[in-house]
């Protein structure tokens, strides 16, 4: 794995060990760095990212120190509940030291960016929509997988992880979906407890965030949002070319018909049932008026409401509370070939390389320190075996 550097402030630095009465050399000797590299490294300014976690650990920064140390920019997050201020304080701390943590990690490589074009002149959703797809380059976005490898290879991260299990809800409040920026680089966060299709629809929602952040929060813009993911999602294009079609088999007033109508959609564009009824409901070719209508929308919606959720299909075995079946997880042949798990993927190779410590690993998950160092255990014994074999 290439090394990584992070930029250090010289003169901060020099002063933080000042006040603790501390020496490069003894500080190096902590971090498990040769002395001469360490006093070169702060010399030219910058520190080897796998050794920033320990570093910091170790002299015990706050906040301010760790900005002035590192250079660190302003964080935001963009939550899509915040306008209507239900997000406790202590959700949006942990959403930003989880960020935080994940920007000082290797695998975040400082010099990735991910800078949308200015298009706050551009008023429609559709014309938003456009410039996402030429932006990004992706023309469909129908398989989640894909997306999240698209957007990786451009410097956008998207993260998929059981919100609740890291700690990011609060009585039952708790984020769908919600963006962490640092001024240079973007994460996009993404709760797995929802269908896929969903979690696609919510990864377009954030997208129209960043490209539009000129925006101020409130529902018109979220409502805006939603309208540029729909479009994302099920283009307009397409139900315009398909228009004979679709009404002519609407207006056969046959509920079976119509819902074939809905599954041939999806197939076609992705998506869940749900969200393409509304998608026709919006563009008048169903209406809540009508009776059979209603019918196939409440179809749709309880469709919705059985659809499995990625936390149970993919995340079954993550239970940080039960170290056998939490270490599986961790051991799947899935972490290393699908890039929905890519998160994770990167984790454990930080974890291994020594990039992250076994009590920074169990503080960002919420796991027990002990199955934090026993897993890290496994894996270098492991890596040794493999090395030797």
């Amino acid at each position: 794995m290439t090394d990584i550097q992070h930029r250090l402030n010289k003169t901060a630095f020099n002063d933080i060990l000042k006040t603790r009465n501390l020496t490069q050399a003894t500080v190096a000797e902590r971090i498990g760095v040769n002395e001469k590299s360490f006093s070169r490294w702060v010399n030219d300014g910058y520190i080897q990212s796998k050794y920033l976690l320990n570093l910091t650990e170790e002299l015990d920064l706050n906040d301010d120190e760790m900005k002035a140390v590192l250079l660190l920019p302003t964080y935001k997050v963009f939550f899509r509940k915040k306008y209507l201020g239900e997000v406790p304080s202590e959700i949006e701390e942990r959403a930003i030291e989880l960020s935080k943590t994940l920007f000082n990690m290797t695998y975040l490589n400082s010099e990735s960016r991910f800078c949308p074009p200015n298009v706050s002149k551009l008023s429609s959703e559709m014309e938003v929509a456009n410039q996402i797809r030429r932006y990004t380059e992706i023309d469909s976005f129908k398989n989640l997988q894909n997306i999240i490898s698209n957007l990786a290879e451009q410097g956008l991260e998207v993260v998929v992880v059981p919100f609740i299990k890291l700690g990011l809800n609060s009585h039952g409040e708790y984020e769908s979906a919600f963006t962490v920026t640092d001024e240079k680089r973007c994460v996009i966060f993404l709760d797995a407890e929802s269908a896929e299709e969903l979690l696609i629809f919510n990864l377009c929602h954030e997208l129209c965030h960043l490209f539009r952040p000129d925006l101020p929060f409130s529902k018109i813009e979220e409502k805006f949002c939603n309208s540029v993911a729909s479009e994302l999602v099920y283009p307009f294009s397409f139900f315009e070319n398909h228009r004979t079609t679709i009404e002519k088999i609407i207006s056969s007033k046959e509920s079976e018909q119509i819902i074939s109508l809905l599954n041939a959609i999806k197939e076609n564009l992705g998506g869940e049932i749900f969200g393409i009824a509304l998608r026709l409901k919006s563009l008048g070719l169903l209406s809540q008026k009508d009776p059979l209508h209603q019918k196939i929308i409440g179809y749709s919606t309880l469709i919705y409401k059985n659809s499995p959720k990625v936390s149970e299909t993919i995340f079954s075995n993550y239970n940080p509370t039960q170290s056998k079946i939490f270490s599986a997880f961790w051991d799947s042949e899935d972490i290393n070939k699908m890039s929905l798990l890519r998160f994770f993927f990167l984790l454990k190779n930080s974890a291994i390389s020594g990039s992250i410590s076994p009590r920074k690993f169990a503080e960002l998950l919420n796991v027990d320190i002990g199955v934090s160092d026993e897993m890290f255990h496994a894996w270098k014994k492991k890596l040794h075996q493999n090395l030797e074999g």
